[in-house]
Parts: C-alpha cells; sequence; structure tokens
C-alpha cells in the first residue's frame, strides 16, 4: 500500500471506543475511550466487544462482504449476557477473598487501596461487599459460633498480643510510660458502614500502636470490616451481645489494651493523622485530654472521647459498669478521675470529627414481639443517670474496691493453630447490676419522671407552673392494647435541644368566651403548631378552670382523623391553669424561665403570625380581631385541620338522639341578640325559607324541620313560640345534656355549644342575625371542609348564600339582617 488517499496508512495510534456492535451499526459508549499504541497487545474486557476505526479515514466504515463474519458477531452478541453474568459473579467473590492492604494518602478523604494480588498495582475504588454468601463468608460465620475456636484465658491471650506488639514495636513501646505506644479503643454495635471509613482514619494516626475493637453485636458486619481494613495490628474481640451497653463494652477493650496509653472514639469518630502530635501526654503523667461541652453539636458529640494513661483508666476501675444505658458514663468517669487529682485538658476542635447519622436519634424498643423506633433524649438518660447515681451513693470506685467480683468477666476463645492473636470471642460470665435493679422499679420510674421535669424546665425552658400539670401518666389504646408514651415523655423526647429532631414549643391560652371561640382558638393552635413545626400545649384560661378541652373534644380519635386528612401524625398536651393571664413578665420573679418565653396576642390570621424560632412562644386569642382579613385568609390546610376534630362519646351520642339532620333548618340565635324587632326578623326569616322551597318545588304543606339554637335560652323559647304560632314548621325537639336550663356548670354550657355547632354542620340550611361574632363566619367557612371529610362523595359545590342585604335597602336596621347558607345534600 502506498502513502496515498487510495489506501489505508498504518497510523501510530489507534482510537478505540468500548461499546456493543451489530451487524447494522455501532453503538458507542462515549464516556470510555482511551488510546492503544498498536505496537502493544490489546487488553479487552470480556463482556464487551471493540468497534475501531481510524481518524480521518473515508473508508473506515466499509465492511467486509462476509456472510460466516457476520454469523460470528451474531453469535458472539448473543453470548453477552453470559458473559457479563459470569464477569461479575467473579469479580465479587475476587473483590471478596483478595486481600486488601490500606494505602496512606495524604488527603483523609481520599482512601485508595491496592490488591496484593495484582502485579501491576493499580489504584481502584474499592466497593464493599459483605453480603454475598461464599464460601469464605460461611466459613468465617463457622468460625464465629465456636467452630474452629479454642479456650483461652484472658492473661495467655494479653500475653500473646504483648509479644506481637514487642515484635513490631520493641520492648519500649509497651513499658515506656512517657513515650511509649497508644492503645486506640473503640466498640460498636452494627455500626460498620461508619467503622469502614473511620478505621481507616485511625490507622493514619501518627504514634497508634494498635487498636483494640470491640464487636458488641449479633451479626459480624463490624467484625469483617474490622479485620478487612485494620489488619495485624487491630485486635478484634467480638462479644455477641443484642443489647449495646458502653460502659462493658469499653471496659473490655481496655483490658486487652496493652500500651501505656489510652485513646477512646466512638465508631463514628474520624481522627486527623497529627491527633497525638497536637496533644502530647507524654511528660503530663497525671492528665487527661477530652472535648469541652459546648454548643457546637460535633464537640458535644465527641464529649465522650478521652486521651490518658491507661494506669488513670485503671486506677479508678474505667467506666461505671452499673450505667447500662447512654447517659452520664463519660462525666462520671472524669469527675472520678479528678477526684484522684487528675487535670484536665482540651481537645483541638479541628482535630476531630463525628460522623452523625440516623440511628443516633432513635432507641429501638422491643415489647410484644415487635420493633418500636423512639427518639432518643441524650439530655433526659444524662440526667437521669446521675440522679440515679447519687441514689444509689456509692462511686464505682469504691464500689469495685470493696468487691472486685462485681465487674463483668468473659471466657474467650481464639483460633486454632494460629500464629498471632487479632480476633477473639468473649462469652460474658457475669455482669453487674444496674441502676434500675439496685434502686428498684418503683424509684426508677419516680427518678425517671424527676429527671424528665428537669430536663424540661433548665434545657428546654418550660416554666415550673406548666410542667407541674404534664401527665406521666401512659394512656392505653383500648382496641389495640397499645400502651403510649405519657405526655411528659413526650415533651422529653421532642424538646432536648440536643436531638437534631429538637422542637420549640409553642404554648396556647385558650379563650374564656364560649365553644365558637375555642374552636377556632384550637384550629389556629393545632394550624401554627404544624406549620411551624413546633409541639402544642393548649392551656384553659383561668375563667374555664372548671372545663377541660378533653370534655370537648376526643383527642385520640382527633389525632387519627388528622393523620387522615394531613398525613401527619400529630400530638398535643392539655393543661388546665395558666399563671400568668396578663402577661410572662408578671411571673419572672416566681421563675425566670418565664423571661426566656416569647409572648404573642393574636389579632390576625395564624398564617400571618410570625414566631421566633430560636424561643418558646406563648399566644394568647384576643377577642378583638381583624374580622376581614381573618375571614378571608383562611387556608384549606386551616379547614382541613377543623375537619380533622372528633366529640367526646357523650357528645356524639347526644347528637345521634336527634336523628337525622340533613333536611333541618338550623335557626341560630346570637347571645347577644336584642328582642327589639325579633319577632319581625323570625318571620322574615320563615318567609325566606318558604320561598326557597317553592322554587325547589316543593309545596307549603309538606312543612321543613327547624332546630333552634343559640345562648341565651330565654330568647330560644320565645323563638319556639313565635314558630308554633306562625305553624308553618315542625319543631325538632332539642337535645339536652344537662338538666340545669341555664347552664350554670361551664363545662355543660360548652357542651351545648358545641354539639348545636355539631348539628348545624349537619343541617341542610343555616340562618343567623347579624349579632353573631367573627369566631362563628369562621366557623361557616370551615363548615365545607367539614362536609367534605365527613361525606367525600358530595359535590364541591354544595352551598349557596343568602341574605336579605342583598335585596332591601342598606339602611336596614341591625335587628332585621339575617344571613344564611344552604347545603345542596348531604
Amino acid at each position: 500500500m502506498d502513502g496515498s488517499n487510495q489506501g489505508y496508512a498504518k497510523p501510530q495510534a489507534r482510537a478505540f471506543t468500548l461499546g456493543y456492535t451489530s451487524a447494522h451499526q455501532t453503538s458507542n459508549l462515549p464516556s470510555t475511550s482511551f488510546i492503544a499504541h498498536s505496537s502493544r497487545p490489546l487488553q479487552t474486557s470480556p463482556t464487551l466487544s471493540i468497534a475501531s476505526h481510524y481518524p480521518n479515514d473515508p473508508n473506515a466504515k466499509r465492511k467486509p462482504d462476509s456472510t460466516l463474519w457476520q454469523a460470528a458477531c451474531v453469535l458472539f452478541l448473543l453470548a453477552i449476557p453470559l458473559l457479563i453474568t459470569t464477569s461479575s459473579l467473579l469479580h465479587r467473590s475476587h473483590r471478596i477473598t483478595t486481600p486488601i492492604a490500606l494505602q496512606p494518602q495524604t488527603d483523609d478523604s481520599d482512601i485508595a487501596f491496592i490488591s496484593q494480588n495484582d502485579s501491576l498495582h493499580e489504584k481502584d475504588s474499592f466497593e464493599l461487599d459483605l453480603t454475598l454468601p461464599d464460601l469464605s463468608i460461611i466459613e468465617w460465620e463457622s468460625m464465629l459460633h465456636g467452630h474452629g475456636m479454642q479456650l483461652s484465658s484472658e492473661s495467655d491471650i494479653r500475653a500473646a498480643r504483648r509479644d506481637l506488639l514487642v515484635k513490631s514495636l520493641g520492648e519500649a513501646a509497651l513499658t515506656d510510660s512517657d513515650n511509649g505506644c497508644i492503645s486506640l479503643i473503640a466498640a460498636c454495635a452494627n455500626h460498620w458502614m461508619h467503622l469502614s471509613m473511620t478505621i481507616q482514619s485511625w490507622m493514619k494516626v501518627k504514634g497508634v500502636g494498635e487498636v483494640v475493637f470491640v464487636d458488641w453485636s449479633t451479626g459480624q458486619y463490624s467484625t469483617r470490616v474490622a479485620r478487612l481494613f485494620g489488619g495485624e495490628s487491630v485486635f478484634i474481640i467480638h462479644a455477641n451481645q443484642s443489647e449495646w451497653h458502653l460502659t462493658r463494652a469499653y471496659n473490655l477493650a481496655a483490658s486487652m489494651a496493652s500500651c501505656p496509653k489510652l485513646l477512646k472514639v466512638d465508631c463514628d469518630t474520624m481522627l486527623s493523622p497529627s491527633f497525638l502530635e497536637r496533644h502530647p501526654l507524654g511528660a503530663l503523667r497525671d492528665a487527661y485530654y477530652t472535648m469541652s461541652w459546648s454548643e457546637s453539636p460535633n464537640e458535644r458529640k465527641l464529649a465522650g472521647s478521652f486521651y490518658t494513661h491507661k494506669r488513670l483508666f485503671d486506677a479508678v476501675h474505667g467506666y461505671d459498669e452499673r450505667i447500662d444505658s447512654y447517659g452520664y458514663e463519660d462525666l462520671d468517669l472524669y469527675r472520678r478521675l479528678e477526684v484522684a487529682e487528675a487535670v484536665r485538658l482540651e481537645y483541638e476542635a479541628d482535630s476531630i470529627h463525628h460522623i452523625p447519622f440516623e440511628e443516633e436519634h432513635f432507641d429501638v424498643l422491643q415489647s410484644n414481639n415487635q420493633t418500636k423506633k423512639v427518639i432518643f433524649s441524650p439530655r433526659f438518660n444524662i440526667r437521669r443517670n446521675h440522679l440515679l447515681l447519687k441514689k444509689v451513693n456509692s462511686p464505682w470506685t469504691t464500689y469495685v474496691a470493696t468487691d472486685s467480683g462485681v465487674v463483668s468477666k468473659y471466657a474467650f476463645r481464639v483460633e486454632k493453630e494460629s500464629s498471632f492473636i487479632n480476633i477473639a470471642l468473649a462469652e460474658e460470665l457475669h455482669r453487674p447490676k444496674n441502676l434500675e435493679a439496685l434502686v428498684g422499679s418503683e424509684e426508677y420510674d419516680r427518678i425517671s419522671n424527676e429527671a424528665r421535669k428537669i430536663m424540661l424546665h433548665d434545657d428546654c425552658h418550660i416554666p415550673w407552673d406548666l410542667i407541674s400539670q404534664v401527665s406521666s401518666e401512659r394512656p392505653m389504646d383500648e382496641k389495640s392494647n397499645v400502651v403510649h408514651d405519657s405526655d411528659l415523655q413526650l415533651l422529653t423526647s421532642v424538646l432536648d435541644p440536643d436531638s437534631p429532631a429538637s422542637r420549640k414549643l409553642l404554648i396556647a391560652v385558650m379563650p374564656d368566651s364560649d365553644a365558637f371561640a375555642i374552636m377556632v382558638a384550637l384550629t389556629w393552635a393545632v394550624f401554627m403548631a404544624m406549620s411551624r413545626e413546633r409541639l402544642l400545649v393548649l392551656v384553659t384560661p383561668p375563667a374555664l378552670r372548671e372545663v377541660s378541652l378533653a370534655e370537648l373534644v376526643d383527642i385520640e380519635r382527633s389525632r387519627k382523623r388528622l393523620l387522615k386528612s394531613m398525613g401527619v401524625d400529630f400530638r398535643f398536651v392539655i393543661a388546665n391553669d395558666w399563671k400568668c393571664p396578663t402577661s410572662v413578665h408578671e411571673c419572672v420573679e416566681n421563675d425566670t424561665v418565664y423571661g426566656e418565653l416569647e409572648e404573642l396576642n393574636m389579632t390576625a390570621a395564624p398564617d400571618l403570625v410570625v414566631l421566633n424560632p430560636e424561643r418558646n412562644s406563648v399566644i394568647h386569642f384576643q377577642p378583638e380581631y381583624d374580622a376581614e382579613r381573618n375571614v378571608e385568609s383562611i387556608s384549606k390546610i386551616e379547614r382541613q385541620v377543623y375537619s380533622s376534630f372528633y366529640p367526646t362519646k357523650p357528645l356524639v351520642k347526644m347528637i345521634r338522639k336527634s336523628g337525622d339532620m340533613s333536611e333541618t333548618t338550623v335557626i341560630f340565635l346570637s347571645k347577644n341578640r336584642p328582642e327589639k324587632f325579633f319577632d319581625v326578623w323570625l318571620k322574615d326569616v320563615v318567609n325566606n325559607l318558604m320561598r326557597i322551597r317553592a322554587s325547589d318545588g316543593i309545596p307549603d304543606s309538606d312543612k321543613p324541620f327547624v332546630l333552634v339554637c343559640g345562648a341565651n335560652q330565654t330568647l330560644i323559647n320565645t323563638a319556639e313560640a313565635i314558630l308554633t304560632e306562625l305553624n308553618k314548621v315542625q319543631l325538632v325537639q332539642h337535645p339536652v345534656i344537662s338538666n340545669d336550663d341555664n347552664f350554670r356548670t361551664e363545662t355543660h354550657y360548652l357542651q351545648h355549644q358545641y354539639m348545636e355547632l355539631e348539628l348545624t354542620m349537619r343541617s341542610k340550611r343555616i340562618y343567623f342575625d347579624d349579632y353573631m361574632p367573627l369566631e362563628w363566619k369562621v366557623l361557616i367557612k370551615y363548615s365545607l371542609a367539614w362536609r367534605k371529610f365527613n361525606a367525600p362523595s358530595l359535590p364541591n359545590d354544595m352551598r349557596r348564600q343568602f341574605s336579605n342585604l342583598v335585596r332591601r335597602d342598606s339602611a336596614l336596621s341591625k335587628e332585621r339582617i339575617y344571613h344564611g347558607y344552604e347545603f345542596r345534600a348531604w
């Protein structure tokens, strides 16, 4: 071939694109292309074919006209899926069984791995996959259950570990308390994903002689990760425990440490390579480092990490193993170290970092063979364990010194015929009694509630007057027999400042006027709490202290309906007294926490109220509203909230006694309605009702059903007498809650009003005078959502509005004005 344009000129390099080929076209993967010199054999993947072309060659697309070549391509394409599957399985198996060694990098965030069997030593990303049930994992799990293991004493294991470290570090590293090595101790349960990251940062810390890791879990994932990434310098102890106990786990790790210094970290703690260089401990014989307790979330999570001499830790017998739950175990250890005259030093904040994870926000409870996640409350746990230790009144250092047999005891198994010991199985033989067993269950519950109250007051800034009214009783669901958290537990878990799910409190002081105002205020309070993501406390005003909202609204049923209509599982707490009706400033003298509250007077629609996100808020519902703004700015969510409220069982029983209200007209009389022109007003209402029925083709002989409602019983009696005399309607018997006709009991009065409101919402038509308060007009707006929620099959256009104002002179006296709504169907 010559060098003319009529033939091919052999280039120095070829450009190849990985892709699938067919007899008709080439489908390339443009993101995967490379240059291969022609003198070097091409290394291709068995799962991909290669379509090659020469740049700037007009004949590159010319294919040989060969039926045999095309048949071979077709057969090759049909074999591709099988090749891909086989290659993937072989690759995954190789990835698990191939020994992996850590390659140190200058950048902590860029971790690379080197395969010891790869002659090219090409850096490759490592995909951790420990779930493939291949032969190596089956053998591994068999070993962890005792097969291939032999019993060994704790002293023999320590001696073997010491000999191993002497060979690698030298004798002086284990004996020199000033310049000796450091044992990094860590323990966790099922946090292997974080461990795969953090253990690599530990291995790069200059000066760490060994890592002692305790896998305190029933699974083996963390053990596998530690063995995979750690190498010979990591000593793994698998404890096979189902419940996490930090104190016992870390005491076990410390007991197996060989170096004269201890660095305690959590499995979600990352360290900088220069961590030990920045925290010198050699000449400081009686000192320890830890993180200061501050407002920084990262620093608070790291307050449990410490760095000290092992002899100091052993002198106070380590962690108090009677503490079997989160909280105060680190503060108790530091307090006992300081009693032993150890000096506290602070970590440099940028040398250590906490990795957050979702599981740390929850406690997992087991009950009735069911697993339940509950919001974790760090500060409550700290205060509870502190109070329990004060009740026990025996420091762990003294407790163990009096009886050394109280500490946990273990039996150990190690691998048979192993040249070195880097993994052991620990079987628990004995554990000390926990704090609950020492004080008794009743005292434990009392102290727990006391700790909750102290946390709510001191950490969450809730007044004592309000905390004292919060119930500590745990209600039971009658249908499911499930016991729910008490209101006190709810406040504790939601308001804890250290929980990422922490919220602020909204205290809503209910109005003391009537049921209409209470229901509107209740709707607005729930709407504001939901939209601002706050926990709600509803407080009965001083004038209605004998009345409980639980006597009007079925709280649990309303919560379930709220979940159904809005998808929000919303709970609120009810209190029956508010000590500061005028202003919170009048109560500051008795409790300074009142000064931390934000106080607002509710004079606008709830969506227009601005709350301080950093403070708990108190809102008072004022009798004077901006009528136009509040009625016209009602949102859909507002109406949905109101439609979720459900009356209590006694009220529902009374409502059902009233029978079917779908064809009944309700005439509602306001409390302040004057008697002037009352008979004229009532006749106008009846005439309007008859005209509407006539327009619908209903004859006058078919008398409509009418129910008269209102707060003024004298006016109701007068109205019924006038209607009887007119003889145009059929009066509906009014349900009676109490034999007291004057409703002198506030509870009966409000229940009666709420029942009438519910009857009104179920009726065909509503008439009311011009003296009805704004709250009534708001409730009428809510009625649309109420009826849609309770009867989803109704059409959207459910009502029409009418009033004599649209047909009469504007000078019509207020006493003569009526307003009405008609619902098309029920």
